[in-house]
């Protein structure tokens, strides 16, 4: 079959998927043949950017609130498998946070959180790989690292405290691509709440050689106590 043929017979199922269910915008769900629609990318780039966040290992930054229309994004990316709404979102993270990153020159090495088998295997995809390689791409940088490995599964975080955090994923990173060479590292994933993630995967990574870690989300939530 021909690449025309099949152009057409996907423009013909593209069109037809339209009509019995339209896509829509994920950030308002108005009817949009973009992931957010144009509003809500105005929107989106109105948003203050959250202030970023000392570390003890460096520093951790996101793009957006975890609001509309980020929130619509991030969940579609999450449960309905809409990798187009990362890279999205990745595309205004790089817009709104590259020079600030950028600023001591480029990094040793970015790196995306890794999911565990198990997750990874009910969600098809890592969200956090998808937003590195896009994050890479818009600052043309070399392809994300992937070295850090999740060696322990743990419960999902969603409702836990900062504390219980911090000890639901004590240990459960390594890095296994060989010794870092003190440089800058941006770690990438796609939300920030309490930062327990972020700290106990920058550990490994220092562990390993790296240097001063900049954590860089694509949408932070509000802090709750633990």
């Amino acid at each position: 079959m021909s690449s025309r043929v099949l152009a057409g017979l996907s423009e013909g199922l593209a069109r037809l998927a339209d009509t019995v269910a339209p896509r829509r915008c994920t950030g308002c769900d108005e009817p949009s043949a973009h992931v957010l629609c144009e509003m809500c990318v105005e929107l989106a780039l109105a948003l203050p950017v959250p202030p970023p966040r000392p570390a003890a290992y460096g520093a951790c930054r996101a793009a957006l609130p975890l609001a509309a229309p980020a929130r619509g994004a991030i969940h579609a990316a999450k449960y309905r498998g809409c990798r187009r709404a990362i890279h999205v979102l990745a595309a205004l993270a790089a817009e709104r946070l590259t020079p600030e990153l950028l600023a001591a020159g480029p990094p040793e090495a970015v790196v995306p959180v890794p999911l565990g088998v198990r997750r990874r295997r009910l969600r098809g995809f890592n969200q956090a790989e998808v937003a590195a390689a896009a994050l890479c791409a818009a600052c043309r940088l070399p392809p994300p690292r992937t070295g850090l490995r999740r060696v322990r599964e743990t419960p999902a975080q969603v409702g836990l405290g900062e504390g219980q955090r911090l000890r639901n994923l004590s240990a459960a990173f390594r890095w296994e691509d060989g010794r870092l060479g003190g440089g800058t590292v941006w770690l990438v994933d796609d939300v920030v709440t309490t930062g327990a993630t972020f700290a106990a995967a920058a550990y490994a990574l220092q562990q390993a050689g790296a240097g001063r870690i900049e954590a860089v989300a694509m949408a932070s939530c509000a802090r709750r106590g633990g």
